[in-house]
């Protein structure tokens, strides 16, 4: 069969530095795209609202990234019309076979309106941040909402094909679509699993992710605070970056001021760096009000780390409870420190919990593995013939 031309509509890192499980999924399954026989090229286009000019960055001989400032006023009541328009230029130049956009916000809806057979895979699950984000504006806030959701539809009933990554996402689509879904996870980087395990008495507790309310990063803190009467030594490390200040000061309120010290933020890593930061643990930690299927999980498991988090989710499809890890309510900071202790007290069972989460890791998100199956959807569309939706027509105007 003729090789792929691939464009991904999508986060990705930039200069190394991923910023959230998205960005370093996407970032792993381009490059093994690109390592692929049946794909010819993968290009990756990515607005970033921190960007004011456009950057072209070649990653390899097959893997080109277009960083682009994206729209930054009007976005949803416009349906990102300038973005669909810089990235409609890109297609029409590159002639992807497939364009796969990375979430059902606008990367999914932009590449399922470029005029080219499309799959989106679902990172994110409903309106759920949107509804945490805009909580408290009273006129504003609801009708973005509303047009947050109204993108999601659109883009799950568009998509030639929908990616879910968990049993969870497969049935939010339920009845939203006719055409198909397809269930694959997403894929992990191989040096989490080079990272040697071995029986160790670290006190070492990491938080990998983005530092935003759906993360509950407070509420770590706070629980941080219980950990330390019972293990004096232990050290919480925060990796990720904050792109919400107000968050970010409000987790720091939340801090006892005798902890700073205890409390090491790191922000935004490269991938060698975090697992160097990961191999130094002796367990990850998620207190989140709302998930999917975090990545930061699966890195874990790979470097043989158990898991203490919340239940919500997918991530009881991750954590089997008390075999891998611990899965608490999702606010019960009293119970969530009850179990860090319990492991930061007894390295054995850190140990046995973390080579049970390795051998999981081991079977699940290899990252050809997931290419694969990826290449496998991609050839589902272009079978199927599935119709294209409304691509745009540029207008003679240029944004101001």
């Amino acid at each position: 069969m003729k090789p792929l031309r691939v464009l991904l509509v999508s986060d990705f890192p930039y200069k190394g530095t991923v910023r959230g499980g998205v960005e370093s999924a996407v970032q792993i399954l381009a490059s093994a795209l690109s390592e692929s026989e049946d794909v010819e090229a993968v290009r990756v286009v990515n607005f970033r609202m921190d960007r004011k000019n456009d950057e072209i960055v070649k990653v390899n001989d097959k893997l080109v990234v277009h960083y682009l400032a994206g729209q930054r006023h009007l976005a949803l009541p416009t349906r990102s019309l300038f973005d669909v328009m810089k990235a409609k230029r890109i297609a029409d130049v590159f002639r992807p076979d497939i364009v796969h956009g990375q979430g059902t916000d606008t990367h999914g809806d932009v590449a399922t309106r470029l005029g080219y057979p499309s799959a989106v895979t679902i990172h994110g699950v409903g309106s759920f941040e949107a509804e945490l984000r805009e909580k408290g504006k009273r006129v504003v806030g609801p009708l973005r909402v509303r047009l947050t959701k109204q993108l999601i539809d659109r883009v799950i009933r568009n998509a030639g094909v929908v990616i879910s990554i968990s049993s969870f996402d497969r049935e939010f689509c339920s009845g939203k679509r006719e055409g198909p879904v397809v269930t694959i996870p997403n894929a992990i980087r191989s040096e989490f699993f080079d990272v040697p395990s071995s029986l160790t008495d670290s006190k070492r507790i990491l938080f990998s992710g983005l530092i935003i309310e759906r993360k509950n990063v407070a509420g770590i803190v706070r629980a941080f605070r219980l950990v330390k009467q019972r293990v004096p030594d232990a050290i919480l490390d925060i990796a990720g970056p904050a792109p919400d200040k107000g968050y970010y000061e409000q987790v720091m309120r939340n801090i006892d001021p005798a902890l700073r010290n205890d409390i090491v933020f790191h922000g935004g890593l490269t991938a060698s760096e975090l697992s160097g930061l990961m191999s130094r643990a002796a367990l990850l930690v998620l207190f989140s009000v709302y998930e999917n299927l975090p990545v930061a999980i699966a890195e874990a498991f790979a470097a043989a780390k158990p898991v203490v988090s919340s239940r919500v989710g997918s991530i009881g499809e991750m954590v089997e409870d008390g075999i891998s890890g611990f899965l608490v309510e999702s606010e019960d900071e009293q119970e969530f420190a009850n179990r860090i202790v319990m492991l930061l007290n007894n390295p054995q069972l850190q140990m046995n919990m973390g080579l049970h989460a390795r051998d999981v890791a081991m079977k699940k998100w290899n990252a050809q593995h997931v290419a694969e199956k990826t290449i496998g959807a991609y050839r589902l569309v272009l079978s199927t013939k599935h119709a294209v939706v409304e691509p745009v027509a540029e207008p003679s105007s240029s944004p101001g």
